[in-house]
């Protein structure tokens, strides 16, 4: 059964510009990988867990998800499932996801998959990494998200979010802001905020 979900997230003034600017494509990932869907995002992160994990999980294929938490990959957005304890910085979000999947962790270290469906239901159900979809299939999926227990049972996602996903900003609701336009981006400014412009 799909669940609700309500996440958080934190961002720096000196890293991101205003929601004004940062959200004229949705919350966009730094260097997202192309093309930016969830199935291509699911095959390069497979791959690239299958070449970086090698014999050191000890055979766990959940243990896959730390890892590349850990790895600080630039193509990603983090985000915590809890409000108590979430990091607060200079423009703090709220996301709403009104529908998604989890599941867990399934396959083998040299072919991890997809896995049965969790049952968790908030974030003090959670006892093992798992995976985030908004559809019971990856390939209908818009979302891919990897979450894990911690502090703030954080939920990690690689590629961008849409802007309707994104609720308020600061205590201010998205809805009432008047975003930056790309169409009306000059030339100087095209540069200066490309990291959020998409084709």
């Amino acid at each position: 059964m799909p669940i609700s979900m309500m996440l958080f997230r934190g961002e720096d003034k000196r890293k991101w510009d205003k929601p004004e600017i940062r959200l004229m494509n949705g919350m966009t990932v730094y260097m997202p990988l192309k093309p930016n869907t969830v199935q291509n995002c699911w095959n390069e992160l497979k791959t690239w867990l299958k070449k970086e994990a090698g014999d050191t999980l000890g055979g766990k294929v959940a243990a896959l998800g730390q890892t590349l938490r850990q790895s600080g990959k630039p193509n990603a957005l983090a985000t915590a499932w809890t409000h108590n304890g979430s990091f607060l910085s200079d423009f703090n979000y709220v996301l709403s996801f009104p529908q998604v999947y989890l599941f867990y962790w399934g396959g083998t270290i040299d072919n991890p998959d997809i896995g049965n469906v969790c049952l968790f239901t908030q974030p003090s159900d959670v006892n093992e990494f798992f995976i985030v979809l908004d559809n019971q299939e990856i390939s209908n999926s818009t979302i891919l998200g990897f979450g894990h227990k911690a502090g703030t049972n954080e939920i990690t996602f690689f590629q961008d979010l849409p802007l309707n996903s994104i609720v308020s900003c600061n205590g201010k609701l998205i809805s009432s802001l008047v975003l930056k336009k790309q169409v009306n981006l000059d030339f100087d400014e095209r540069i200066q905020y490309r990291k959020y412009i998409r084709p």
